[in-house]
């Protein structure tokens, strides 16, 4: 099974210059931006991310996940945020979280706004080979602040080469390496809950 790869992007990386240089090799076509608004819960003690969990919503959704895969474990849907135990539907993210937070208040640690521009690489035959997603995080009560978080995600599609995977990959990685903070990953999730 082919992977994601995922780009921690530095500051000064010039996204635009990125995609016009992967324009004059492969066309590329853009889709609509889509903006997503994530509040991010615990105990005071840190009870769920103590146990590699992660809990948050966006929209009228609750997703609890998996700290290290970044996989969505649980969701349920949700009109109030949550403090206590009762606040949970019935169901099974609430028999997940029961025994790790008990009887304590859940607090919100902060908001996050996430707008995600997916693109796909095209073939000759107007077929989609490579999808890429660019993902920019910003906190959501600092308003004028830059991102802190820039990334870009390849994701391969079944049954066509991976070449033009590498050709991107291999870019982003020269793009990147006199950052030394920037960081590549594989994995087969997201970093933020973003429900693609």
């Amino acid at each position: 099974m082919q992977k994601d790869v995922k780009f921690t992007l530095p500051e000064d990386f010039n996204q635009c210059e990125f995609l016009r240089e992967l324009q004059e090799i492969y066309p590329l076509q853009q889709e609509k931006t889509l903006r997503e608004h994530y509040v991010y819960y615990d105990t005071f003690d840190w009870r769920l991310y103590n146990k590699s969990l992660i809990l948050c919503s966006t929209a009228q959704t609750l997703l609890l996940q998996s700290l290290d895969k970044t996989t969505v474990l649980e969701r349920a849907t949700m009109t109030v945020p949550p403090v206590f135990l009762s606040d949970f539907p019935s169901g099974g993210l609430q028999e997940q979280v029961a025994p790790i937070i008990d009887m304590r208040a859940l607090l919100k640690l902060f908001a996050m706004d996430a707008q995600c521009t997916p693109m796909r690489i095209l073939n000759n035959d107007a077929k989609t080979v490579l999808r890429l997603l660019v993902e920019v995080d910003t906190l959501a009560e600092a308003k004028d602040a830059p991102p802190f978080a820039t990334c870009l995600w390849l994701k391969p599609v079944r049954g066509y080469d991976l070449s033009v995977t590498k050709i991107c990959g291999r870019r982003l990685h020269y793009a990147a390496s006199a950052n030394p903070w920037a960081s590549t990953t594989s994995g087969t999730g997201v970093d933020v809950p973003y429900t693609r």
